[in-house]
């Protein structure tokens, strides 16, 4: 239910924006700069800055470090002398953390 882009309009460091910093190219930096904490950028100039998230890797990268994180989240929930039931709990949480 949240607009498209209110974290980039409020101008949040995430952990998508750390990782694009290094590999924008400068015609996408300047896209992202035009919309990061501008509560007023338009929905066009939102647009550009989250397809130049995409395109230089930074999402392709953060859903990656995502996906490991929540197999090894699974693996030592696996492990851990609970209940069968919580096991499945817990590694049902990490799985439902992953992008679809």
């Amino acid at each position: 239910g949240k607009r498209e882009g209110n974290d980039l309009r409020a101008g949040k460091r995430t952990a998508l924006l750390a990782a694009a910093q290094p590999l924008l190219s400068t015609e996408d930096r300047a896209a992202l700069d035009r919309v990061f904490g501008h509560a007023e950028a338009s929905d066009e100039d939102v647009q550009a800055a989250t397809s130049a998230l995409s395109r230089c890797g930074a999402r392709a990268a953060v859903e990656e470090r995502l996906r490991g994180l929540c197999a090894e989240a699974a693996r030592l929930a696996a492990d851990l002398p609970v209940a069968a039931g919580a096991r499945r709990i817990l590694t049902g949480a990490a799985s439902a953390l992953l992008p679809s």
